[in-house]
């Protein structure tokens, strides 16, 4: 029968009353001795109620007398003989120091759950495998005893982990063999255990999803450590948005389709007897991939990467700080590397505000700026001198980049020929002065095709970017020596730009402080070593597609069909599962539902060599417009030709509806002046309206024609002449104008087409100044290209050398003659002639 709370009060007030009688006691027994029944004795509420009226147990055993004396010398003394008279204070008076407290980070707090959630499982294991082993050997006749199951786990697991053999026979006969320890600690009356771990599976595929914010509670503290293994903290770099976006494996998935079908069309690809795509080695070497990044001689700004620097120091004295210098100039680097490793010479662009005329620079800057070894497209390894240019704002624009890869890059190759084996490809960034159309048709013409890497995702898909990383680290760290051997003698530690080679180089003296910096930048963000790495990493070149698993690039579910799609899926599944049951069991799951979002796998808006694409390229006015249309191109390809030249035939279409409406017009208006005329009235006779159609079919200008009495003034002036002529529009033009609007283009009308023919007649025009020496080294030139065409033709073979030397200077005189006689006829477009002059020279070097 139900107490009232009165009772119920009086019993809690007695239970109190027996605690402060005898403090020792506790809690149950008390209650048990104020005559609760034994139910009411494990209820928690009630003992919290009874707790409430007494104090803690430490306080309360505290508070115990001191023992009274036990001999009588002295009669006035309550305290022992054996104990100090001064009772004041129960500890020492000069205690030890304790250790400050060291508030640590979230960071190192998730690590500590992770460490204590592996000895955890570690602790479980070894657990469970003493109960389970204790079992199969209780169940033998003459099996192990509980010491001895002890000792032989002992042997796979630490000391420290095992249970003692009294734990393991207790659970063993309890029937919990194989089961995980017992928590330590009452029981949870909150939230029973497997909810518990629904309620885990559902925070942790929320927190996955990215939905989590950080909040403080004892259950969600309890969730963290449980789920400790599969979460770490960290801080988050702030990035921006639009470099997250594009960062998409969709995006760059699209990238290395467009990249292998184009490494493989253009020639520096083949197929093994597998299907599998590879590039020969001779052809890794003649792709590279260049990039821009900004120097600056600012040490106040900018990490260095690594650990930072430790210093110590008495924290009696004033802490002002490590002194840096400051400086607001920034300049260019520009460089790269080859697919096989080797660096590109680098290419420094400064500020100033000088007049192209006026630009000058210091000749003993050239003493910081070594030579750099490579041998590109050369026959063999050689030097190459860095570079140095100059601007307004010391960065790349249209004239700056296309000066840079005719003065850095396209010298590195002067094999380079737009044939299969001989072309060079270049990977670049978005960077401005990427579409410079004169770049454009210069580079094709010579075999140089630039490929840009996916907007906004260089970190992962440009190699040099990463180089620039190590790079970056060495120039900070040779440009704090210098900073702080200046400041240690007490002298400006303000560096002029033209020493910005001894930061980038190293190995020489600082002409200031007399500093030697040792270490080279360059050599330790471009080595051969890191450049082969960067470029493994990115997986263009060989092509292993490796930046996909970068840890940087964004994943949504349905953007391939791997591993990290399935992984999605499981926690996709397992929240939906979690939520459910949660719900189920009168909880707010819903508060801890997610959703990841789904893609559909991204396609290029066109196909190549389309009328679409075409169109859709000259709208496009940027490198994203560009790469979403195509998912990645050569800028240098036929495509990019194409869509250049659809702005000029729009001009052009507009010029002739434009012409056209015009002659229209002036052939309307002199059908209606005829027809006034045909009319037979006299200029007195004729209306305003007829006056203005005779003066309109002499195209007089109505500004000029004044009231009606000056009208009929003018049109008495020209009455009986004959109208200006005009020329009419024609079906052929209209023909004309029906084709320009169906947008035909063909290569033969882009730019690069043009620039050939300009390449041609210079070459015609050439000839004429060329020595006999110069015409005849032209001249094998051509029959080599005639020669290997017509292999091509014939289905492969070995052609016949044109540079062995005739046997003597009389007989290459006598087919001089000849041999240029074809050469006129080539360049005059007749391949007939061409072929016959060839055939002609083998007959006569064959005699």
């Amino acid at each position: 029968m139900p107490r009232s709370e009165e009772e119920t009060a009086a019993m809690v007030k007695a239970a109190a009353k027996e605690i402060k009688a005898a403090p020792s006691l506790a809690v149950k027994k008390a209650m048990k001795l104020a005559d609760f029944s034994p139910d009411s004795c494990n209820k928690a509420s009630l003992q919290m109620r009874v707790r409430r009226l007494v104090p803690t147990k430490k306080e309360r055993l505290g508070k115990v007398p001191p023992p009274k004396a036990v001999s009588t010398g002295s009669p006035a003394s309550d305290v022992s003989s054996i104990t100090h008279s001064d009772t004041s204070s129960s500890g020492p008076t000069n205690p030890a120091p304790k250790p400050r407290r060291q508030r640590r980070t979230a960071e190192n707090v998730a690590k500590d759950n992770v460490e204590a959630k592996r000895m955890k499982i570690y602790t479980s294991e070894a657990h469970k495998r003493c109960t389970s082993l204790y079992a199969e050997e209780k169940a033998k006749p003459n099996g192990m005893s509980a010491d001895q199951v002890r000792a032989c786990v002992l042997k796979e697991y630490e000391a420290k982990c095992v249970p003692s053999a009294k734990t393991i026979k207790r659970y063993v006969d309890d029937g919990k063999a194989g089961i995980s320890p017992k928590k330590k600690g009452r029981p949870s009356t909150n939230i029973q255990e497997s909810t518990f771990l629904i309620l885990c599976n559902a925070y942790e595929s929320f927190a996955v999803i990215g939905k989590t914010e950080i909040c403080s509670f004892k259950l969600l503290d309890r969730i963290i450590k449980e789920t400790a293994l599969d979460f770490l903290a960290s801080k988050s770099e702030s990035v921006e948005q639009r470099r997250i976006l594009w960062t998409s494996y969709n995006n760059l998935k699209m990238w290395f389709n467009s990249w292998c079908e184009a490494i493989e069309v253009l020639g520096f690809a083949e197929r093994d007897e597998k299907g599998e795509l590879f590039i020969p080695l001779e052809q890794l070497a003649r792709i590279l991939n260049i990039d821009e990044t900004c120097l600056s001689m600012d040490g106040s700004s900018g990490a260095r990467g690594g650990r930072p620097q430790v210093f110590f120091y008495d924290p009696r004295l004033p802490q002002v700080g490590r002194g840096v210098n400051k400086s607001g100039t920034t300049n260019t680097f520009i460089t790269g590397s080859t697919a096989v490793g080797e660096a590109i010479p680098p290419h420094f662009q400064f500020q100033t505000k000088a007049q192209p005329d006026n630009m000058r620079i210091r000749t003993d800057m050239l003493q910081y700026f070594p030579k750099v070894m490579g041998k590109f497209g050369c026959a063999e390894r050689r030097e190459w001198q860095p570079s140095i240019g100059m601007n307004l704002k010391g960065g790349m624009d249209d004239d700056e980049f296309f000066k840079y890869l005719k003065v850095n890059i396209i010298p590195l190759y002067p094999d380079a020929l737009d044939v299969k084996g001989k072309r060079v490809m270049i990977k670049i960034d978005s960077g401005p002065g990427r579409l410079n159309m004169d770049m454009i048709v210069y580079c094709r013409s010579l075999g140089f095709y630039l490929f840009p890497s996916v907007p906004n995702a260089t970190s992962v898909s440009q190699e040099t970017d990463r180089n620039y990383g190590p790079f970056k680290t060495a120039f900070r760290k040779n440009l704090s020596i210098v900073v702080e051997a200046r400041i240690a003698q007490n002298l400006s530690t303000s560096i002029p730009p033209y020493m910005i080679g001894l930061i980038v180089f190293g190995r020489n003296k600082d002409p200031l402080s007399g500093v030697y910096v040792e270490s080279c930048a360059y050599e330790a963000g471009f080595s051969v070593e890191q450049c082969l790495k960067a470029w493994g990493a990115v997986g263009a070149a060989p092509p292993t597609r490796a930046c996909l698993n970068d840890k940087k690039v964004r994943r949504e579910v349905g953007d391939a069909d791997d591993d990290m799609n399935k992984f999605m899926l499981e926690i996709q599944q397992m929240n939906d599962h979690a939520v459910n049951h949660l719900n189920s069991l009168g909880y707010k799951g819903e508060l801890l539902e997610a959703t990841i979002k789904k893609v559909k796998q991204s396609q290029p808006l066109t196909v190549p060599q389309s009328k679409e694409r075409m169109l859709a390229l000259a709208e496009a006015n940027s490198h994203g417009a560009r790469f979403l249309v195509t998912g990645g191109h050569s800028i240098t390809g036929d495509d990019a030709l194409l869509a250049a030249e659809v702005p000029r035939w729009k001009s052009e279409i507009k010029e002739l509806e434009d012409d056209k409406l015009k002659r229209q017009k002036l052939a309307e208006t002199e059908a209606k002046g005829k027809e006034v005329l045909a009319s037979g009235k006299s200029p007195e006779q004729l209306k305003v309206a007829q006056l203005d159609a005779i003066l309109d079919m002499h195209h007089i200008e109505k500004k000029n024609r004044g009231k009606m009495s000056d009208k009929l003034k003018s049109v008495k002036e020209v009455w009986g002449k004959t109208p200006p002529a005009f020329s009419r529009w024609t079906d052929e033009e209209e023909s004309q104008l029906k084709e320009k609007r169906e947008m035909k283009i063909t290569m033969k009308d882009t730019a690069f087409a043009r620039y050939q023919d300009a390449e041609k007649h210079r070459v015609r025009a050439s000839l004429w100044n060329m020595s006999e020496e110069d015409r005849c080294e032209v001249l094998r030139e051509i029959a080599r290209i005639e020669s290997s065409k017509k292999l091509d033709d014939d289905g492969g073979g070995k052609p016949k050398s044109v540079d062995e030397p005739t046997k003597s200077v009389e007989m290459k005189h006598k087919h001089v003659f000849r041999v240029a006689q074809s050469a006129l006829y080539w360049m005059s477009g007749v391949y007939y002639g061409c072929i016959v002059g060839r055939e002609k020279i083998n007959a006569r070097r064959g005699q």
